[in-house]
Order: structure tokens, then sequence, then C-alpha cells
């Protein structure tokens, strides 16, 4: 019992003492729908601005994944990713012939 009077008393002058103070100002919520609907817009432009420059970025680097072969897991363990062998160019035409169109 002697034990538990000191914490009760701590923990009593440990509360925030409760005064009577103006409340703070409340979330300015938007009157209609059309509001809302532009302030959602805004937003989601100002965000579409900020992420494309990672966005175009990210595009760059997936592009060069259709250069290899699906993976390969080998009997050991081992995955085996291969390049596939790059595309022949189209052959030239003959100068000398005519040109089928």
């Amino acid at each position: 019992m002697k034990a538990i009077v000191p914490i009760i008393v701590a923990l009593s002058l440990a509360a925030p003492a409760t005064a009577e103070t103006e409340p703070a100002e409340p979330n300015v919520v938007p009157e209609t729908l059309e509001e809302f609907a532009d302030r959602m817009r805004s937003l989601l432009d100002g965000l579409s601005e900020d992420l494309a420059p990672m966005l175009e970025s990210l595009n760059e680097s997936l592009r060069g994944l259709g250069s290899y072969e699906a993976p390969e897991i080998l009997p050991n363990g081992d995955i085996i990713i291969r390049r596939k062998p790059p595309a022949e160019p189209d052959p030239e035409p003959e100068e000398d012939g005519p040109v089928d169109l």
C-alpha cells in the first residue's frame, strides 16, 4: 500500500492540467461537391506534375527488359536469363533493279 500512494501522486501530478482554451480552428470543409472536385483535381494535377519525371525514367528502364528471354531454372537451382539475339536489319533493296512497293 505504501508503494502505491507515491505512484498515484506522481501520476496525478504528471497529468496535464485541464484549462479552458479556445478551440482550434475547425477543419475547412468544402461547401459544395463542385468545390471538393476542384480541390481534388488540383491535388491530382500537382501529383501528376511531380511524378512525371520519375515515371518517364521508369518507362525508359522497363523498355530494356524486352531484350531478354524468360528466366530458365536449371536442375541445380541456378537461374539463367538469356539475352535475345539482336534483330537482323532489313535487307536493303538492290539499287540496280526495280523496287517493288
